[in-house]
Protein backbone atom coordinates (compact mmCIF):
# COMPACT_ATOMS: atom_id res chain seq x y z
CA UNK A 1 0.00 0.00 0.00
CA UNK A 2 2.84 2.39 0.82
CA UNK A 3 4.40 1.62 -2.56
CA UNK A 4 1.09 2.32 -4.32
CA UNK A 5 0.65 5.67 -2.52
CA UNK A 6 4.19 6.70 -3.42
CA UNK A 7 3.67 5.75 -7.06
CA UNK A 8 0.35 7.58 -7.17
CA UNK A 9 1.99 10.73 -5.78
CA UNK A 10 4.72 10.65 -8.42
CA UNK A 11 2.22 10.13 -11.23
CA UNK A 12 -0.01 12.92 -9.93
CA UNK A 13 2.89 15.39 -10.03
CA UNK A 14 3.89 14.34 -13.54
CA UNK A 15 0.33 14.49 -14.86
CA UNK A 16 -0.41 17.84 -13.22
CA UNK A 17 2.71 19.42 -14.71
CA UNK A 18 1.86 18.10 -18.18
CA UNK A 19 -1.76 19.27 -18.29
CA UNK A 20 -3.07 22.76 -19.05
CA UNK A 21 -3.96 24.55 -15.76
CA UNK A 22 -7.17 25.97 -17.28
CA UNK A 23 -8.79 22.55 -17.72
CA UNK A 24 -9.58 21.20 -14.21
CA UNK A 25 -12.07 18.68 -15.62
CA UNK A 26 -9.38 17.20 -17.86
CA UNK A 27 -6.96 17.11 -14.94
CA UNK A 28 -9.42 15.28 -12.70
CA UNK A 29 -10.37 12.83 -15.46
CA UNK A 30 -6.73 12.07 -16.32
CA UNK A 31 -5.64 11.63 -12.70
CA UNK A 32 -8.61 9.36 -12.03
CA UNK A 33 -7.72 7.21 -15.04
CA UNK A 34 -4.07 6.98 -13.98
CA UNK A 35 -5.03 6.09 -10.42
CA UNK A 36 -7.35 3.31 -11.61
CA UNK A 37 -4.61 2.00 -13.89
CA UNK A 38 -2.12 1.84 -11.00
CA UNK A 39 -4.59 -0.01 -8.79
CA UNK A 40 -5.47 -2.33 -11.67
CA UNK A 41 -1.83 -3.34 -12.15
CA UNK A 42 -1.43 -3.97 -8.43
CA UNK A 43 -4.62 -6.06 -8.42
CA UNK A 44 -3.27 -8.16 -11.30
CA UNK A 45 -0.01 -8.67 -9.44
CA UNK A 46 -1.85 -9.74 -6.29
CA UNK A 47 -3.88 -12.22 -8.34
CA UNK A 48 -0.67 -13.71 -9.75
CA UNK A 49 0.80 -14.02 -6.25
CA UNK A 50 -2.33 -15.77 -4.93
CA UNK A 51 -2.33 -18.12 -7.93
CA UNK A 52 1.31 -19.06 -7.31
CA UNK A 53 0.72 -19.62 -3.60
CA UNK A 54 -2.32 -21.82 -4.33
CA UNK A 55 -0.31 -23.88 -6.83
CA UNK A 56 2.60 -24.31 -4.42
CA UNK A 57 0.32 -25.66 -1.68
CA UNK A 58 -1.54 -27.91 -4.12
CA UNK A 59 1.52 -29.41 -5.78
CA UNK A 60 3.59 -29.76 -2.62
CA UNK A 61 0.77 -31.80 -1.05
CA UNK A 62 0.67 -33.91 -4.22
CA UNK A 63 4.47 -34.29 -4.10
CA UNK A 64 4.55 -32.97 -7.68
CA UNK A 65 8.00 -31.39 -7.99
CA UNK A 66 7.73 -30.89 -11.75
CA UNK A 67 4.62 -28.72 -11.41
CA UNK A 68 6.19 -26.76 -8.53
CA UNK A 69 9.15 -25.94 -10.78
CA UNK A 70 6.86 -25.02 -13.66
CA UNK A 71 4.79 -22.74 -11.43
CA UNK A 72 7.94 -20.96 -10.21
CA UNK A 73 9.29 -20.55 -13.73
CA UNK A 74 5.98 -19.16 -14.99
CA UNK A 75 5.75 -16.58 -12.18
CA UNK A 76 7.64 -13.82 -14.01
CA UNK A 77 7.09 -11.30 -11.22
CA UNK A 78 9.65 -13.27 -9.17
CA UNK A 79 12.37 -11.87 -11.45
CA UNK A 80 11.89 -8.35 -10.05
CA UNK A 81 10.97 -8.13 -6.38
CA UNK A 82 11.64 -4.84 -4.60
CA UNK A 83 13.48 -5.17 -1.29
CA UNK A 84 14.22 -2.97 1.69
CA UNK A 85 17.80 -1.83 2.23
CA UNK A 86 20.05 -4.12 4.26
CA UNK A 87 19.50 -3.68 7.99
CA UNK A 88 21.70 -0.84 9.29
CA UNK A 89 21.11 -1.59 12.99
CA UNK A 90 23.95 -1.23 15.42
CA UNK A 91 25.72 -4.51 14.72
CA UNK A 92 29.29 -5.23 15.73
CA UNK A 93 31.42 -4.07 12.79
CA UNK A 94 34.09 -6.56 13.83
CA UNK A 95 31.67 -9.49 13.65
CA UNK A 96 30.34 -8.44 10.25
CA UNK A 97 33.82 -7.85 8.87
CA UNK A 98 34.83 -11.32 10.09
CA UNK A 99 31.75 -12.72 8.35
CA UNK A 100 32.71 -11.00 5.09
CA UNK A 101 36.25 -12.35 5.34
CA UNK A 102 35.13 -15.93 6.00
CA UNK A 103 31.88 -16.25 4.03
CA UNK A 104 32.20 -14.14 0.88
CA UNK A 105 34.12 -13.99 -2.35
CA UNK A 106 34.58 -10.26 -2.77
CA UNK A 107 35.16 -8.29 -5.97
CA UNK A 108 35.84 -4.55 -5.61
CA UNK A 109 35.80 -2.58 -8.87
CA UNK A 110 36.90 -5.64 -10.81
CA UNK A 111 39.64 -6.69 -8.38
CA UNK A 112 38.83 -10.15 -6.91
CA UNK A 113 39.58 -11.29 -3.37
CA UNK A 114 39.14 -14.87 -2.17
CA UNK A 115 39.02 -16.88 1.04
CA UNK A 116 42.23 -17.42 2.95
CA UNK A 117 43.92 -20.58 1.69
CA UNK A 118 42.54 -20.19 -1.85
CA UNK A 119 44.67 -19.00 -4.73
CA UNK A 120 44.42 -15.21 -4.99
CA UNK A 121 44.34 -12.12 -2.81
CA UNK A 122 42.89 -12.53 0.70
CA UNK A 123 39.46 -11.00 1.45
CA UNK A 124 40.98 -9.47 4.59
CA UNK A 125 43.18 -7.40 2.28
CA UNK A 126 40.08 -6.63 0.22
CA UNK A 127 38.40 -4.91 3.18
CA UNK A 128 41.57 -2.96 3.93
CA UNK A 129 41.72 -1.86 0.31
CA UNK A 130 38.02 -0.95 0.36
CA UNK A 131 38.53 1.26 3.43
CA UNK A 132 41.47 2.96 1.74
CA UNK A 133 39.50 3.32 -1.50
CA UNK A 134 36.62 5.03 0.34
CA UNK A 135 39.10 7.48 1.85
CA UNK A 136 40.76 8.22 -1.47
CA UNK A 137 37.45 8.84 -3.26
CA UNK A 138 36.24 11.24 -0.58
CA UNK A 139 39.49 13.27 -0.56
CA UNK A 140 38.18 15.13 -3.60
CA UNK A 141 36.74 18.44 -2.34
CA UNK A 142 33.88 18.15 -4.82
CA UNK A 143 32.69 14.94 -3.09
CA UNK A 144 30.36 15.65 -0.15
CA UNK A 145 30.54 12.20 1.47
CA UNK A 146 32.15 11.11 4.74
CA UNK A 147 34.42 8.14 3.99
CA UNK A 148 34.07 6.58 7.46
CA UNK A 149 30.27 6.65 7.31
CA UNK A 150 30.42 5.30 3.78
CA UNK A 151 32.56 2.31 4.78
CA UNK A 152 30.38 1.65 7.83
CA UNK A 153 27.28 1.64 5.61
CA UNK A 154 28.87 -0.81 3.17
CA UNK A 155 29.67 -3.50 5.75
CA UNK A 156 26.08 -4.68 6.54
CA UNK A 157 25.29 -4.48 2.82
CA UNK A 158 28.06 -7.04 2.15
CA UNK A 159 27.79 -9.33 5.20
CA UNK A 160 25.67 -12.39 4.29
CA UNK A 161 23.66 -12.48 7.54
CA UNK A 162 22.38 -8.89 7.22
CA UNK A 163 22.25 -8.76 3.41
CA UNK A 164 20.23 -11.99 3.08
CA UNK A 165 17.69 -11.20 5.82
CA UNK A 166 15.19 -9.23 3.71
CA UNK A 167 15.42 -11.61 0.70
CA UNK A 168 14.68 -14.50 3.07
CA UNK A 169 11.63 -12.87 4.65
CA UNK A 170 10.37 -11.71 1.25
CA UNK A 171 10.62 -15.18 -0.26
CA UNK A 172 9.16 -16.87 2.79
CA UNK A 173 6.12 -14.56 2.67
CA UNK A 174 5.60 -15.39 -1.03
CA UNK A 175 6.52 -19.07 -1.23
CA UNK A 176 6.23 -20.41 2.31
CA UNK A 177 3.19 -22.21 3.70
CA UNK A 178 2.28 -24.86 6.26
CA UNK A 179 3.44 -27.42 3.68
CA UNK A 180 6.51 -25.68 2.30
CA UNK A 181 9.29 -23.86 4.14
CA UNK A 182 11.85 -21.48 2.67
CA UNK A 183 15.24 -21.76 4.35
CA UNK A 184 18.68 -20.37 3.52
CA UNK A 185 21.28 -22.87 2.34
CA UNK A 186 24.37 -21.93 4.32
CA UNK A 187 26.38 -25.13 4.59
CA UNK A 188 29.67 -24.75 2.69
CA UNK A 189 28.25 -21.71 0.92
CA UNK A 190 30.46 -18.79 -0.09
CA UNK A 191 28.50 -15.69 -1.10
CA UNK A 192 29.78 -13.90 -4.24
CA UNK A 193 29.76 -10.12 -3.72
CA UNK A 194 30.52 -7.76 -6.60
CA UNK A 195 30.92 -4.13 -5.60
CA UNK A 196 31.47 -1.17 -7.90
CA UNK A 197 32.08 2.33 -6.53
CA UNK A 198 32.39 5.47 -8.63
CA UNK A 199 32.21 9.24 -8.24
CA UNK A 200 29.72 11.33 -10.19
CA UNK A 201 27.89 14.60 -9.68
CA UNK A 202 29.65 15.45 -6.40
CA UNK A 203 28.77 12.13 -4.77
CA UNK A 204 29.88 8.51 -4.55
CA UNK A 205 27.62 5.90 -6.13
CA UNK A 206 27.47 2.16 -5.60
CA UNK A 207 26.29 -0.84 -7.55
CA UNK A 208 26.37 -4.18 -5.73
CA UNK A 209 25.25 -7.68 -6.65
CA UNK A 210 25.11 -10.67 -4.32
CA UNK A 211 23.94 -14.25 -4.82
CA UNK A 212 22.16 -16.21 -2.10
CA UNK A 213 20.93 -19.78 -2.23
CA UNK A 214 17.63 -20.82 -0.66
CA UNK A 215 15.86 -24.14 -0.41
CA UNK A 216 12.18 -25.05 -0.50
CA UNK A 217 11.71 -27.76 2.10
CA UNK A 218 8.86 -30.10 2.83
CA UNK A 219 8.62 -31.29 6.42
CA UNK A 220 10.34 -34.57 5.54
CA UNK A 221 13.17 -32.63 3.87
CA UNK A 222 13.83 -30.56 6.98
CA UNK A 223 14.66 -33.71 8.95
CA UNK A 224 17.38 -34.60 6.47
CA UNK A 225 18.47 -30.98 5.89
CA UNK A 226 18.08 -31.55 2.14
CA UNK A 227 16.06 -29.03 0.09
CA UNK A 228 13.35 -30.38 -2.17
CA UNK A 229 13.94 -27.49 -4.58
CA UNK A 230 16.86 -25.05 -4.73
CA UNK A 231 16.49 -21.45 -5.87
CA UNK A 232 18.99 -18.66 -6.39
CA UNK A 233 18.34 -15.08 -5.32
CA UNK A 234 20.39 -12.48 -7.19
CA UNK A 235 20.19 -9.22 -5.24
CA UNK A 236 21.14 -5.97 -6.97
CA UNK A 237 21.41 -2.67 -5.13
CA UNK A 238 22.19 0.83 -6.34
CA UNK A 239 22.92 3.63 -3.87
CA UNK A 240 23.94 7.26 -3.74
CA UNK A 241 25.98 7.93 -0.59
CA UNK A 242 25.50 11.68 -0.92
CA UNK A 243 21.70 11.63 -0.87
CA UNK A 244 21.26 8.37 1.02
CA UNK A 245 18.88 7.10 -1.68
CA UNK A 246 19.01 3.47 -2.80
CA UNK A 247 17.05 0.85 -4.71
CA UNK A 248 17.30 -2.89 -4.15
CA UNK A 249 15.78 -5.72 -6.18
CA UNK A 250 15.73 -9.51 -6.05
CA UNK A 251 15.82 -11.70 -9.15
CA UNK A 252 14.76 -15.27 -8.37
CA UNK A 253 15.77 -18.18 -10.57
CA UNK A 254 15.22 -21.91 -10.13
CA UNK A 255 18.41 -23.94 -9.87
CA UNK A 256 16.65 -27.28 -10.41
CA UNK A 257 15.52 -28.53 -13.84
CA UNK A 258 11.91 -29.45 -14.64
CA UNK A 259 13.11 -32.63 -16.38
Amino acid sequence: EQKIRKLRGTIVKMATAALVPSSPVSVAFTLGSISRDVVSREDIREQKIRKLQTNLVRYSRANDKKMILRSLNEAKFLTSLELDAADQSDYSSFDLETEIMTQTRLDVNGLPFVQRGESGKDTRNGLAMLKMFCGRMCEDKSINVDHRAMYKTLIPKMAPSTASADPYFRLNSLLGSSDLLVMPITQNQITPVELKLFASGGSVHMRMTEKFMFGLFRKVDVKHNTPWITVQALVTERANFGTGQSTRFLHLSVADSEN
